[in-house]
């Protein structure tokens, strides 16, 4: 299964984990650090990261550390949706960071609505993968 991660480029060792993971399962990886030239120009980065996604069989969105999301997340996220992409969200969060995320993302209910599903545990998001 071809997988596109979005995930904040400052966390790429962490997406890279997740990804190896993915990986090992058989599944081929794809995210912006990872599939765009470093320090490219933004209209190149966009439009690698659209064909990308549109190349995918699933979207994934990684929040990691303190949980943030922005404006590059949704627009992915929503380039996804528009392509009838499943949107899982992989959430790995301390107890504290998990609280402050949980209560953003019930407010932002045009992006929350776009996700298939939601984990929080590496293997079982695994599992549901192959299942697919």
């Amino acid at each position: 299964m071809r997988i596109y991660i979005c995930a904040r480029n400052m966390y790429s060792e962490e997406t890279e984990r997740v990804a190896r993971f993915l990986e090992k399962h058989g599944h081929t990886v794809y995210y912006s650090a990872k599939g765009s030239k470093v320090n490219a120009p933004a209209d190149e980065v966009f439009l690698n990261n659209m064909v990308l996604i549109r190349n995918a069989d699933v979207f994934i969105v990684y929040f990691t550390k303190e949980g943030r999301y922005g404006a590059d997340f949704a627009v992915e996220t929503g380039i996804a949706a528009e392509a009838c992409k499943p949107v899982i969200g992989y959430i790995e969060l301390e107890e504290e960071q998990r609280k402050v995320f949980d209560t953003n993302f019930e407010k932002d209910t045009m992006f929350r609505g776009a996700f298939t599903r939601l984990f929080d545990d590496l293997e079982e998001f695994a599992k549901y993968l192959l299942l697919m």
